[in-house]
């Protein structure tokens, strides 16, 4: 492992509940139609924490827990960009915006 774990005992996380299907835990802010759509790898979801003032912010994570950028395989890495063009795309023939913007967060 590259890394030192920041996860705390008993996490829950709210994105793995929502993509598995699991009970949501109380502090959980997703909700069942927040999920797009899912492949074996990875998941695009709407913005469960509502992201500010910022109407279609869209999120594509894993369907396996990876804690860090460190424990990310090339195959879900891939699957990452993948979907982030295509919704992207989508996004751009819906509402034609001036541009789009990536991050990477953990």
């Amino acid at each position: 492992m590259l890394h030192r774990s920041h996860q705390p005992a008993e996490y829950q996380c709210p994105f793995c509940e929502l993509v598995q299907d699991l009970p949501f835990s109380q502090d959980n802010l997703c909700a069942p139609t927040d999920l797009i759509y899912q492949t074996g790898l990875v998941a695009a979801i709407m913005a469960c924490d509502g992201f500010g003032n910022y109407g279609g912010h869209a999120m594509i994570i894993p369907t396996r827990h990876l804690e860090a950028l460190y424990d990310l395989d090339d195959a879900t890495g891939a699957a990452i960009m993948k979907e982030t063009k295509r919704v992207a795309l989508a996004m751009k023939l819906a509402w034609d915006p001036e541009g789009t913007s990536t991050r990477q967060r953990q």
